[in-house]
């Protein structure tokens, strides 16, 4: 544990007089152990607190205390118990250490062997993933090519059936959009949209103008304001446009294998290709994976390097460190621990013995709450 530093102000404790008698002096050392104590044995609240009652409970006779004042001195010896016993177990754990400084140099030793195997292992695995990775790069690359041909051959051998399949899909649209100027025209946006694919097919296919000019005023008719004439019109617009989708898809079908077959050989290569594409993202993952796996053991290898290095100024540390714990449990014990035996059951002197400084008095209610064992009408 970390030994807390005495405060500098601690209430009344801060404002005492120095004692110029053994009492007092003893009683002293008692208080200002309790006030350096480590914080995981007396909180810093507690032994602000408990450390000016025990000035004042340990100064008196045993015979003259209070009732209060003696739960307090019983208080203070549970305390001084905890902070012995928190210190040599510390002491023992740190003596451990310093007998087993040899077993540590070896263990660091053997570390570092293990970094380095690992270290050598971690860089062996790199260059395969380089290849690897390289391997998938010159294949994807492959594959993009096909990818490519197979494209360019696909645009050169359909080009003139894509055209034909563009003007299908042109008068396609046109029928569906003359079966809807049959039951509805009018002025609305889609009307006139409708209206526009039908004319565009027409001229696109060059009909017949004595059809195609009559139907600009037919089309744009209410349905039910149409003549016989009108109607006659757009049946044989409905025929003309059937004759040509009929055309179209004639020439078409002939063609209609070998295009099957073009595509079929652009979507293989399509696919290989993504494949591919998704091969080299893997194996660049895992390429990266092995260099930051490498990089990080090269740092693991400086590390237990650099404990080994510091074996011998970190065994010094340890070993001054538990000298110094050594000194302050030794002082602990002739000191403040010893002082409390002395005063614990403390007889008045037969010489007159100056009365021990008043303290003022503590709030009842403040010392229940940090010391809860104590009844707080007894602390009143």
């Amino acid at each position: 544990g970390i030994k807390r530093a005495a405060p500098q102000a601690a209430g009344a404790a801060t404002k005492r007089r120095q004692a110029t008698d053994p009492i007092h002096s003893k009683a002293l050392a008692v208080a200002d152990a309790l006030l350096s104590a480590e914080a995981e044995v007396l909180s810093a609240s507690a032994a602000a607190m408990l450390a000016p009652l025990a000035e004042v409970s340990l100064a008196k006779p045993r015979d003259k205390r209070h009732e209060f004042e003696t739960k307090v001195v019983d208080m203070v010896e549970e305390a001084l118990r905890s902070i012995k016993e928190q210190r040599e177990r510390t002491l023992e754990e740190t003596k451990a250490k310093v007998d087993g400084v040899f077993d540590d140099k070896a263990a660091r030793q053997e570390s570092c062997e293990r970094a380095k195997a690992a270290l050598r292992d971690l860089e062996a695995a790199v260059p395969p993933r380089k290849v690897a990775l390289a391997q998938a790069t010159a294949a994807r690359d492959s594959c993009l090519e096909a990818l490519a041909a197979a494209q360019r051959v696909q645009r050169e051998e359909d080009k003139d059936f894509v055209a034909i399949e563009a003007q299908r899909a042109e008068v396609q649209q046109a029928v569906e959009s003359l079966a809807e100027l049959k039951i509805k025209s009018d002025d609305s946006k889609q009307s006139k949209l409708a209206v526009k694919a039908v004319l565009d097919a027409c001229k696109a296919c060059s009909v017949d103008p004595t059809l195609k000019d009559p139907a600009t005023q037919v089309l744009r008719k209410d349905p039910g304001m149409r003549s016989d004439f009108d109607k006659v019109v757009i049946e044989q617009l409905e025929h003309t446009l059937a004759r040509l989708l009929a055309g179209f898809d004639e020439a078409l079908a002939p063609s209609a294998p070998a295009r099957d077959e073009r595509a079929a050989v652009v979507q293989a290569a399509q696919t290989a290709a993504e494949e591919a594409e998704q091969a080299v993202a893997t194996h660049a993952e895992e390429l990266s994976a092995a260099q930051q796996a490498a990089k990080a053991g090269a740092s693991a290898v400086k590390a237990a390097q650099k404990a080994v290095g510091n074996w011998l100024k970190d065994s010094k540390v340890l070993m001054d460190g538990f000298d110094e714990l050594s000194a302050q449990v030794a002082s602990f014990t002739s000191g403040p621990l010893s002082a409390f035996e002395e005063l614990k059951d403390l007889v008045p002197e037969l010489e007159t013995v100056e009365e021990a400084d008043t303290v003022e008095e503590t709030d009842a209610s403040a010392f229940a709450s940090a010391f809860p064992e104590v009844p707080a009408t007894e602390a009143a």
